[in-house]
């Protein structure tokens, strides 16, 4: 099986990925879930207490479906959660057609899947997965992603979904000028320069291109 067709618009097609044990966090959370739209790039990061379908399907509404609207296909590996009957019947009831890669490989979708490989280094990049507080970055590795410039787009993932910059950037960070808790300064800023150091590394080695 090939590539599938490059999506014209956002949201037309999302991949799916859902890995883990981790060490529970202290929110109680040892899994997580990426969801990435192919078209602009843009990324959630969402931990998850266990890997249910349930579950799955909950935070697939709630986070994906409510917030940007439903996508006209899903696509996921074969994993026994992201093909169970309650989610295949969760995308039916949406009218959302679902997409498989095969079992030798785990994502036909290229872009897809450097999306999702660059969320998960990154969050190395920024806690050991046996922390504790795993998951709260999460959400700041996906944000800081969302609203870099790519080099494959020329513009953040946060552009092409929303057609306008986002507030918050590289350049505001550095600049010094966020207001707020230390605690989510710091955060904000190491989040970034995972991301900075990760795209310089990517450059150095002529890599996968996010």
């Amino acid at each position: 099986m090939g590539k599938f067709k490059v999506p014209e618009r956002c949201w037309e097609r999302i991949s799916m990925d859902l890995s883990g044990p981790y060490r529970s966090s202290c929110d109680g959370n040892s899994y997580l879930l990426v969801i990435v739209d192919t078209f602009s790039r843009y990324c959630l990061a969402l931990p998850l207490p266990d890997s249910k379908a349930e579950t799955v399907a909950k935070h697939f509404v709630e986070n994906c479906v409510l917030r940007f609207g439903q996508p006209s296909a899903v696509l996921t590996d074969c994993g026994r959660n992201l093909t169970s009957k309650i989610f295949s019947e969760c995308c039916k009831l949406l009218g959302i057609k679902r997409m498989f890669s095969t079992p030798y490989r785990a994502f036909q979708d290229g872009t897809a899947e450097h999306s999702i490989g660059s969320v998960k280094r990154c969050l190395t990049a920024l806690v050991d997965q046996s922390a504790s507080d795993w998951d709260k970055w999460a959400y700041f590795a996906a944000h800081a992603l969302n609203t870099t410039r790519s080099r494959a787009t020329g513009h953040s993932p946060h552009y092409l979904l929303f057609g306008v910059q986002p507030t918050l950037g590289l350049d505001f960070l550095q600049a010094q000028v966020i207001a707020g808790p230390l605690q989510l300064r710091w955060r904000m800023a190491s989040a970034y320069k995972a991301v900075k150091q990760f795209k310089e590394m990517l450059t150095l080695g002529c890599a996968n291109t996010i």
